[in-house]
């Protein structure tokens, strides 16, 4: 992927400053100044491609979690996506407890969704990546 190509040049950057820290300050080292160089663009483009991808994810939940107005007009398969979506269940708190003062706790069953969806991505994240 992008984001990985890019991580995996920023690493080779910052072998290299570390390898030749005291020339690349002196400017005698050229080619580890030009890694460096093209290791923050590359860093620089990686975070560029996560964002296009949290946008093409996050923003559609958004919306069809009803963070932006009422989504009792969706289409019925769009409320079927919304129905499995964490957001929209967060927001049903939040509303509950914003808008007409109730207590946290007072969707049981939304919370449940909430708590649950939160303890997978525990579980997936835990998985999935590693500390080095």
């Amino acid at each position: 992927s992008t984001s990985g190509i890019a991580a995996a040049v920023a690493d080779a950057g910052m072998c290299a400053w570390l390898e030749h820290e005291e020339a690349i300050g002196r400017g005698t080292d050229r080619a580890g100044r030009a890694l460096l160089a093209i290791s923050g663009a590359a860093l620089l483009a990686g975070l560029a491609a996560s964002a296009f991808g949290v946008n093409v994810v996050v923003l559609p939940m958004a919306f069809l979690s009803g963070a932006f107005g009422p989504t009792q007009d969706f289409p019925a398969v769009l409320q079927a996506i919304a129905d499995v979506l964490p957001l929209t269940y967060f927001i049903d708190i939040v509303d509950g407890v914003y808008l007409d003062g109730d207590s946290f706790f007072a969707d049981p069953k939304a919370l449940a969704i909430v708590l649950a969806w939160g303890l997978a991505g525990v579980v997936v994240a835990l998985r999935r990546f590693v500390v080095r």
